[in-house]
This record gives C-alpha cells, structure tokens and sequence, in this order.
C-alpha cells in the first residue's frame, strides 16, 4: 500500500513541474520585458524600471529610455500564462 502511494505522490510531482514552468513570476517578467525593450530599442544609454502591476492575467513593466537627444517611456505588457510581450511607446 505504501509503495503505491509513494507512486502516486512521485507521479503527481512529475506532473506539477510543467505547470510551474510555465507561469512566469515578477522577477522573470521584468527580465524577459527588458531584453525584449533593449533588443527593440537600441541606442539608449540606460533602461531604467519605472513599475511593474502585477494584473490577473499578466504584468505591466514600464520602462524609461534615456537617449542623449531626450527620454522616452515604454510599457511592455506580458501575458502570465502564454508569455506573449506586446511593446507600447509612451
């Protein structure tokens, strides 16, 4: 009886890291906004983090961009669960 339950405990572990790989915590959001701002956004000195919300289905990063001819704001939006980033210029 114990070993088949020890079965079904080392099954369902098995099962559960694939479904946690795929949700992306805050940390993981600001790293794949950020190379996604620096990889479309070239020529800028520094790309500093404004904020991140944290909304039900994804993050909201907002960065600011300092070029040397001025500063601009990006918001990079990122689905939590399928991890498509959309860029938005401010």
């Amino acid at each position: 009886m114990k070993s088949i339950l020890f079965g079904l405990g080392a099954l369902a572990l098995l099962v559960a890291q694939p479904i946690q790989a795929k949700y992306i915590d805050k940390n993981k959001a600001f790293n794949l906004c950020k190379s996604e701002v620096k990889s479309e956004y070239l020529g800028a000195s520094r790309y500093r983090l404004t904020r991140i919300k944290d909304r039900g289905q994804g993050f909201k990063v907002q960065f600011m961009l300092y070029y040397p001819e001025g500063n601009q704001k990006v918001t990079c939006e990122l689905n939590r669960y399928s991890g498509v980033k959309t860029l938005t210029a401010l």
